[in-house]
């Protein structure tokens, strides 16, 4: 999908492919509040891609990748990791964008209902989720432990 944005000559929202790896990882590097962990290997984001076609996306304008998000489900709950936008691309709606075409691929798959994990001091991700009409849970707990 190509969108104008105001400001640039246009943003292509497009399915993120293996091709995209290394800039989308120095992206997420350069982005305050992502946090990619040791585990998150180039071969275990490809798995991810594979297992969930076409519901990760990059925002593209010109030849530069500003922007990306990874989304998949697991047949129930429909999650997103890492939605980043380099700032100086920011407040022009890419993040809205990439969101949009995440949950239409959801959507296609019937699911109905996602999950987002944000660090708790990532204002800048708690802003969007609400803007997004996600409703911050205070009745779960996140656990996690290394297998």
């Amino acid at each position: 999908m190509d969108s104008g944005v105001a400001g640039m000559t246009s943003v292509e929202i497009i399915v993120f492919k293996p091709q995209h790896l290394d800039d989308v990882r120095a992206l997420w590097e350069f982005t305050e509040g992502i946090g990619v962990r040791d585990n998150e290997t180039d071969e275990r984001i490809l798995v991810f891609l594979e297992r969930n076609p076409g519901m990760s996306f990059v925002a593209i304008s010109g030849s530069k990748l500003i922007g990306s998000v990874l989304c998949g489900h697991d047949g129930r709950r429909g999650y997103f990791h890492h939605l980043a936008v380099n700032p100086d691309y920011r407040r022009y709606g890419i993040a809205e964008l990439m969101f949009d075409a995440s949950m239409a691929a959801l959507a296609a798959d019937d699911i109905v209902r996602i999950n987002v994990v944000a660090f708790s001091d990532n204002e800048l991700a708690r802003g969007f989720w609400t803007g997004v009409d996600c409703v911050e849970r205070n009745d779960l707990s996140v656990y996690s432990r290394d297998v």
